[in-house]
Parts: C-alpha cells; structure tokens; sequence
C-alpha cells in the first residue's frame, strides 16, 4: 500500500465517478422511494439505538426483535443470487473483468544509481571494524603491542 502522502491528487481525481461513489446507489439502480424507505428504516433503528443505549436489557430485546424480524423478512423474500467482490468492483467501476489478461506485470529491472557503493551509516561502519581482527603478537599473542614493541 502506498502511503497517502506519495500519490498526487491528480491521479486519483476523478478516478471513479461521483455518482457511483455516492451511497445512494449502494442498493442498486436509484429509486427514489426505495431510497426514502432504507433511509426512513435506518433513522428508526438508529434513534432506537440511541434511547436503548443506557439499558443493556432492553437493548438486548431490542436486537432480539430485530434478529426475528430480519429471520421473517429473509423467509419472505427469495433468495437473491450472492455477488462476490468481483461482482462488486464490475459493477462500482463500470467495467467488466477481461477473460485473458493481455498486459502482465514488468520484468524486475536493474534499480538506479551506486550498486554497491551506498553511504553507510554509523552502526554498519562500527560493525565493520569490529569484525576486523586485530594483529596480535606472534611472541604471546596479544593484541595490543606486537613482536618489536613489547606492551
């Protein structure tokens, strides 16, 4: 994911149109009455909601209503074919899904600049030298005087 503040405005204005963003459409093709009802039923249950919110009893028969109450309208209604995300996105963006892709994603490419001369930083610099053995003396073997200059 790219994060908001590396993309440009002008890439994304008006990638999707108003009107389908809209969540007026989010219950198919506008209905003016359809979409007063939804509204209208979603009022209801939020203002419910609202007046429930201090007694958890009461909520709790509350949402046991409405669980019945959603069991009696699916009884009553046919079930309509379910749309996966696929469906979804062919029909927010207008297009359909081509049946073969014809343009793949780029080969890897040589990235630009030093390849392996990058500046290194502090810590990669303090392990390299500590990985540098130091000369030790070939009479006693340790490291801070040498053969000639006894420590």
């Amino acid at each position: 994911m790219i994060p908001q503040q590396y993309i440009s405005r002008r890439w994304t204005k008006n990638l999707i149109h108003a009107a389908l963003r809209n969540k007026r459409n989010r219950y198919g093709e506008k209905n003016v009455v359809v979409e007063n009802f939804a509204n209208e039923a979603t009022l209801i249950v939020d203002y419910c909601v609202h007046l429930l919110s201090k007694d958890e009893i009461m909520l709790g028969a509350f949402v046991e209503k409405l669980k019945s109450l959603k069991k009696d309208v699916e009884a009553d209604c046919p079930n309509p074919p379910l749309k996966n995300k696929t469906d979804n996105l062919e029909q927010l963006v207008g297009v359909l899904k081509p049946p073969v892709i014809e343009v793949n994603n780029p080969t890897i490419g040589s990235t630009k600049g030093r390849k392996k001369l990058r500046i290194k930083r502090g810590k990669d610099k303090t392990t390299e030298k500590s990985l540098i053995g130091r000369n030790s003396c070939s009479l006693c073997g340790g490291t801070d005087h040498n053969k000639r200059t006894p420590g």
